[in-house]
């Protein structure tokens, strides 16, 4: 896979990060802070990552627990949203279950991880797409 690349996209009902290529720790930042940033983002919307062509493979149980101070110090005061992550390898569905469960009691999110598009946005309560 190659460098990172990240789009930002708030239509359909809910708010989507897509993720191509190598994600380190250092794009995760950039990326967070560009989605908070971002005036089409409402932290009450449904939020959808889609990392189904993110590349994980290289990040540990420490940069996860690093993001998530990050995250909390930075973000703190958001409401409960539904939070869809979308993934297509292994290496990412077990990370992402792993940052779900350092921040269980952290972070007032409704989150599910998911191995197809479609699940994730009908378990947003959004139409499919196409």
């Amino acid at each position: 896979m190659d460098s990172m690349n990240f789009k930002l996209n708030a239509e359909g009902g809910f708010f989507r990060i897509q993720i191509d290529g190598v994600f380190a720790y250092d794009d995760a930042i950039e990326v967070i802070e560009a989605a908070y940033r971002d005036p089409q983002h409402d932290e009450r919307s449904p939020l959808l990552w889609d990392l189904s062509r993110a590349d994980m493979s290289a990040w540990t149980s420490a940069e996860i627990q690093r993001l998530l101070a990050h995250v909390s110090r930075n973000h703190r005061a958001q409401p409960v949203r539904k939070s869809a992550f979308v993934v297509s390898r292994d290496i990412e569905f077990a990370l992402i279950r792993m940052w779900d469960s350092y921040s269980a009691n952290d972070f007032h999110m409704n989150r599910q991880i998911f191995r197809n598009m479609d699940a994730g946005v009908a378990w947003l309560g959004l139409p499919e797409e196409n």
